[in-house]
């Protein structure tokens, strides 16, 4: 009985940790600024515009995301960012939930128009 009573509790706690996923912000918007930080090989991407959702370590800027540079998707996110800065379309960023490129901007997931 007491076996039972604590592998019911364990696969309570499973399914209750699996709501618990991290939170993920979106921003909808105009580029205003990308920095290209060498240190981090990493890009920050400001966008104006509604920014929704950001997980609470995007603590500095919620309209500002981060994109890996050593990563192709980085890249295509840094050229999209740069053309639609040109042209001054409006783009969004859904990102991925968590600040683990550069403490307090969510890391970018995707860039999209």
């Amino acid at each position: 009985m007491r076996v039972s009573r604590l592998w019911g509790l364990a696969v309570l706690g499973i399914v209750m940790s699996a709501g618990l996923a991290h939170a993920a912000g979106t921003v909808i918007g105009t580029v205003s600024g990308v920095n290209v930080i060498d240190a981090n090989d990493l890009v920050l991407i400001k966008l104006v515009g509604t920014a929704t959702g950001a997980p609470g370590c995007a603590t500095v800027n919620t309209s500002t995301m981060a994109a890996d540079l050593k990563k192709e998707a980085g890249r295509a996110m840094l050229a999209v960012a740069l053309s639609a800065k040109a042209s001054g379309i409006t783009i969004g960023i859904n990102g991925g939930g968590g600040c683990t490129r550069l403490s307090g901007y969510e890391d970018a997931a995707q860039v999209f128009q």
